[in-house]
């Protein structure tokens, strides 16, 4: 029994630090591939978030913000000039667990209303496809709240 204890605690050793590394460098390579797009239109990255599929970031200049998938299938950008509001919101719906009633996160996402009524809304979460929501919600709401203060002011 210790042994495969031992066994255990040596493959955490190894594993945790590989995973770690592994999911820094994703989201470097992500971070890297939206500041040469920026580039390319003679942006600066500046404030940003990296989250499990999507990238969310302001240029330098505090100008634009944009919207990137992780495998660039998405990429918008909006002038924050015509930003009025931006907001994380967020999709709930209902389930059964181990006989127990509970809530299910289904879809989070980021509504930028416009000067002109129009609303855009940025997918950052979707319960659909399959994947975790890991930290995007609370990551979302954090980067959505800096841009809010920079454009009241």
């Amino acid at each position: 029994m210790s042994d495969i204890l031992m066994y255990i605690i040596m493959f955490s050793m190894v594993m945790v630090p590989m995973l770690y590394l592994i999911l820094r460098d994703g989201s470097k390579k992500s971070r890297l591939k939206l500041k040469s797009k920026l580039q390319n239109e003679g942006q600066e990255l500046g404030e940003n978030v990296v989250l499990n599929n999507y990238i969310l970031a302001v240029d330098k200049k505090r100008r634009n913000m944009y919207y990137m998938s992780k495998n660039q299938d998405a990429f918008e950008k909006v002038d924050l000039s015509e930003v009025q509001h931006i907001e994380v919101v967020k999709e709930t719906g209902h389930g059964v667990a181990h006989d127990t009633q509970v809530t299910i996160l289904e879809k989070v996402d980021v509504l930028l209303s416009l000067s002109d009524k129009r609303k855009i809304v940025w997918s950052v979460y979707n319960n659909e496809h399959g994947n975790s929501i890991g930290t995007d919600l609370i990551d979302a709401s954090d980067f959505v709240k800096k841009v809010n203060q920079f454009l009241s002011k």
